[in-house]
């Protein structure tokens, strides 16, 4: 025969344990985003081809944002050749090239930078190679409005492409 006090100790038991197991998933868990959306990929610019293959394989994924951030600065008069080659590479398949400052950088008067930084937007590069994937987006190149140093450049999957 089972005594009512060991029956009240075996639940009290058990509840102890369910209550120690439900605390340590939710610390677990709690370390995981629970959103199913990740946030979307940023990747460091530096001047090799495993550059190029990253960024491709992510529009190949059509990741519907893709921030790319150089790692050393270079302004809009001197954009390095890699970068170049996609922004050429998007604008000549019909994407959008846009300049548009940096709001996390406040704005300066001096309207010389944006003339030549829509000079450069034309006279893009037209070689290609590796490229193909990047016609399925647009780009915005942020800079900074004092020295045009360039922020980050926000590759943006264009409605409608799946």
């Amino acid at each position: 025969m089972v005594s009512q006090g060991r029956i009240s100790f075996h639940i009290h038991w058990m509840s102890r344990q369910w209550f120690t197991a439900f605390l340590l998933g939710a610390l677990f868990l709690n370390g995981y985003p629970m959103n199913c959306h990740a946030e979307s990929p940023i990747l460091n610019l530096y001047d090799s081809v495993t550059f190029d293959y990253k960024l491709s394989q992510l529009m190949a994924e059509k990741q519907p944002v893709i921030t790319v951030k150089p790692i050393a600065p270079f302004n809009v008069n001197n954009i390095p050749e890699r970068i170049d080659k996609w922004l050429g590479y998007i604008n000549e398949y019909g994407g959008q090239v846009e300049l548009k400052p940096d709001p996390d950088y406040p704005p300066n008067r001096d309207f010389g930078i944006i003339f030549d930084l829509i000079k450069k937007v034309f006279n893009f590069a037209k070689e290609i190679f590796i490229y193909k994937n990047a016609e399925d987006y647009n780009v915005d190149v942020f800079y900074k409005p004092d020295s045009g140093d360039i922020t980050r450049f926000v590759f943006t999957l264009r409605e409608g492409v799946e």
